[in-house]
C-alpha cells in the first residue's frame, strides 16, 4: 500500500506516455501470456482512493488532479500479443483494473471486477480499458467499478496524435455492467483512432451511469466509425445514450503535455454508430445524441430501441445523417429533427 513500492517505468497512463508506478501485476513486450485462474488478486487500494480525493478536494476551479496523484494498476499488459486473462476476481484497485495497451489478439473472459463507491469512491477504478489494442474479445465479464465499465481508448491530444495507434477489431459479449461511470464507453483518449468494435448480449443495470458511452474534446483528434450496440438490455441506468464532445477540460496536465494541437489534427470524428434492439426501463434520463459545429455526429442509427425513464426529453442536435426507426421513449415515437 505504498507507492514507493512500485518502480516507476515508462508506461502509458490516461492516453500519454509517461513515467508512471508499475501496475501490481505487469507484462510488458512479451507474447502467449496469460494471467488466469480462480483466485482473486486485491489492490487495497483504499489509500490511494484517499489520497485522490483530498487532493481533489484541495484544487480550485474544479481541476481534477488526475496525474498529480500517481497510483499503480492492478494489471497491465503491454505491447503483448497472444494475451488471455480469464476467470480471476480482480477487487479493489488503486486506480484501472486491467489495461491492455499496445497488444494484438486478447481475449479477457469471465472475469469479475469490483470496486467500491462506498463508504470511499474507487477513484479511476475502470474495469477493462483497451488502449490503442487490436483483435480484442471480451466475454463474458461481470463488472462493478466506480468508473468506466469497459472503456475503449487511443491516445490524448498531441501526444496521442503522435504515436497514432488506434484500437480496432474489438467484440465485447455477454457482459454485464453494475454500479460505474459507463457500460461500454468510447474516449475520452481517442486520439489514434477507434474502429470496428462491436458490442452485443451486454446488460447494464445497478445505477451504472451510462450503457452507451462517447467522449472526446477539441485539441484530442481521431476518428470514431464503425461501432454497433447491439441485443442491449438496462434497467436502473442513470442515462442510455450520451455524447460529451468537452469531456475532461479541467484536467490538469504536466506541462510537457500542453501543446497545442492544430483544429485540423485535433477535432475528433464521431460516424457511422448504431444502436439497435435495446431496451431500457426505471433509468433515470434517456439522454441524447448531441454534438458540436465542429464535432458533430454523422450518420448515425438507432433502431427498434425503446426506453422508460423519469426524464423522457431525448436532445438532438448537430447530427447530421441520423436515423431514427421503431425509436421510443416512454411510448413517444422519436423523430429526426427537421434539416435546417
Amino acid at each position: 500500500q505504498n507507492t514507493n513500492d512500485y518502480p516507476w517505468i515508462a508506461t502509458r497512463i490516461a492516453g500519454l506516455e509517461m513515467k508512471w508506478p508499475a501496475a501490481l501485476v505487469n507484462a510488458q513486450n512479451v507474447n502467449n501470456v496469460s494471467v488466469t485462474g480462480s483466485g482473486t488478486i486485491d489492490g487495497s487500494g483504499l489509500p490511494w482512493w484517499k489520497a485522490y480525493w483530498t487532493a481533489r478536494a484541495g484544487e480550485v476551479d474544479g481541476i481534477d488532479p488526475h496525474f498529480k496523484v500517481p497510483r499503480p494498476r492492478l494489471v497491465h499488459i503491454f505491447g503483448a500479443t497472444n494475451v488471455t486473462v480469464a476467470g480471476l476476481l480482480l477487487q479493489n484497485s488503486p486506480f484501472w483494473t486491467v489495461q491492455l495497451t499496445y497488444c494484438d489478439s486478447v481475449v479477457v473472459s469471465n472475469i469479475t471486477v469490483r470496486n467500491p463507491h462506498s463508504p470511499v469512491h474507487a477513484a479511476s477504478s475502470d474495469g477493462i480499458d483497451i488502449d490503442s489494442s487490436r483483435n480484442v474479445t471480451v466475454d463474458g465479464c461481470d463488472i462493478v467499478c466506480d468508473d468506466d465499465g469497459i472503456c475503449l481508448k487511443s491516445g490524448r491530444d498531441a501526444d496521442g496524435l503522435r504515436v497514432n495507434r488506434p484500437t480496432e477489431n474489438v467484440l465485447i459479449r455477454n457482459c454485464h455492467v453494475g454500479y460505474a461511470a459507463g457500460m461500454v464507453v468510447f474516449g475520452s483518449e481517442t486520439s489514434g483512432g477507434i474502429r470496428h468494435v462491436r458490442i452485443s448480449n451486454c446488460r447494464a443495470d445497478g445505477d451504472c451511469g451510462c450503457v452507451a458511452r462517447f467522449k472526446s474534446k477539441m485539441d484530442r483528434g481521431g476518428t470514431i466509425e464503425d461501432i454497433i450496440y447491439d441485443n442491449i438490455e438496462a434497467d436502473d441506468v442513470r442515462e442510455v445514450i450520451g455524447f460529451n464532445v468537452n469531456a475532461h477540460s479541467t484536467t490538469w496536465l504536466p506541462e510537457a503535455f500542453r501543446t497545442v494541437v492544430p483544429a485540423e489534427k485535433g477535432t475528433p470524428v464521431f460516424r457511422d454508430i448504431t444502436v439497435r434492439h435495446l431496451t431500457a426501463r426505471h433509468c433515470q434520463a434517456a439522454g441524447g445524441i448531441v454534438g458540436a459545429p465542429a464535432i458533430p455526429i454523422q450518420n448515425m442509427s438507432v433502431e427498434h430501441v425503446s426506453i422508460e425513464a423519469e426524464d423522457g426529453g431525448f436532445a438532438i442536435r448537430y447530427a447530421p445523417g441520423l436515423r431514427l426507426m421503431d425509436f421510443t421513449v416512454n411510448g413517444k415515437t422519436i423523430e429526426p429533427p427537421a434539416a435546417p
